[in-house]
């Protein structure tokens, strides 16, 4: 088997009596260069003084960022803890006010109401020039548009 490999023409093809093969001459030494020099993506970056100090700047600011998201966190889990704190306080109070409105309302005793306003305060019973009635509407309530005429 003779075998023509000039290796000015890099002739891939074993040439001779038998079936031409593919010569692997060129992958072998395809990984032979990789196995004796790195790739470049793995080869270190020459580093400056401009670009590490860059990087230290940009390090600190996403430091102080992350510091200052935490911060504003917890401020605001505090504010919602405030929240319904006071929550729970408007909800006590305006059921203690529920309740002494009830007492007072359960308490009120007419004719001791006009002894007290009368006697105590000098209040006198209202004359019949003195009342002035209304007609109520459906609603249950009067909408005073303007003012209550003297007559």
């Amino acid at each position: 088997m003779a075998r023509v490999s000039n290796r000015s023409y890099r002739n891939e093809y074993v040439s001779g009596n038998t079936i031409r093969k593919a010569e692997p001459f060129e992958d072998q030494r395809i990984e032979r260069s990789k196995r004796r020099d790195p790739a470049p993506e793995t080869r270190a970056l020459p580093m400056n003084f401009p670009l590490v100090g860059f990087m230290v700047i940009v390090s600190i600011a996403c430091v102080a960022l992350a510091i200052a998201y935490l911060n504003m966190m917890s401020q605001i889990t505090q504010a919602q803890t405030d929240i319904k704190s006071i929550k729970a306080d408007i909800s006590t109070i305006q059921s203690q006010n529920e309740a002494r409105k009830y007492a007072i309302s359960s308490c009120e005793d007419s004719d001791k109401i006009y002894k007290v306003a009368t006697t105590k305060l000098g209040m006198k019973q209202a004359s019949g020039s003195q009342i002035y009635r209304y007609k109520t509407s459906d609603t249950g309530y009067t909408v005073q548009y303007g003012d209550i005429p003297t007559r």
